[in-house]
């Protein structure tokens, strides 16, 4: 099975990575983190008849780019080339977003959603694309020991960012989101994580992405 991601925040590619080889790990992941090389990967795959099964896409890829102008051409042109199935990932609640989606024939998927939702729903699609044929028949395991999969890709992201000693409203600042966003971001991971604190959140992410490799660089 070959998935294509794109998307241009490293933690949250790391994320999705860590989810699907953790349930399929042969699959091939390829990623790109703008639409220009979004373009070329697909087109290449589909002129070598090599399609991708699953792309997941990131609306808003630079805060200099219109979604709304490059969502339209970008998902035809990935329907068209790449088959199968589009998920569309945004942490923006846009109710033109989801419209654009549907039209495209796209799923929706919020950044922002509860981590063991986001879980299912990775675990779900890739039994169904196995079911589909579109992977050898394997075991999809069930979630790992490791705490950071209990997180989503943003709530990793926030983790990740504050282990660098960065405040709550410098991760607002390099995340494009709110003060409160990040607050809300850092209450649910300790939670999952049974953790207390600050201190304690970011010994925890150190030891289990460190052992992972997917410490932050």
């Amino acid at each position: 099975m070959k998935v294509l991601i794109i998307e241009d925040h490293p933690m949250v590619v790391q994320g999705w990575v860590m989810q699907i080889k953790h349930h399929a790990p042969d699959c091939q992941i390829h990623h790109v983190n703008d639409w220009p090389s979004a373009h070329t990967i697909v087109m290449r795959s589909h002129r070598l008849q090599v399609p991708f099964d699953w792309v997941i896409m990131d609306v808003a890829l630079s805060r200099s780019q219109s979604q709304d102008a490059l969502l339209p051409p970008l998902a035809q042109r990935i329907r068209a080339c790449a088959p199968s199935l589009v998920w569309v990932c945004t942490a923006l609640n846009d109710d033109s977003i989801r419209q654009t989606c549907a039209q495209q024939g796209a799923r929706w998927v919020a950044k922002t959603m509860h981590s063991v939702t986001w879980q299912r729903m990775v675990r779900e699609q890739l039994l169904a694309l196995q079911d589909a044929g579109h992977m050898a028949p394997c075991h999809v395991a069930e979630p790992s020991p490791n705490p950071l999969m209990r997180l989503t890709p943003r709530q990793v992201e926030v983790l990740m960012q504050l282990s660098r000693g960065l405040s709550n409203q410098e991760i607002a600042d390099r995340l494009s989101v709110s003060e409160e966003t990040v607050r809300t971001h850092l209450r649910d991971a300790y939670r999952l994580l049974g953790v207390r604190n600050r201190t304690e959140a970011v010994q925890l992410y150190l030891e289990w992405a460190d052992l992972r490799g997917h410490k932050g660089t």
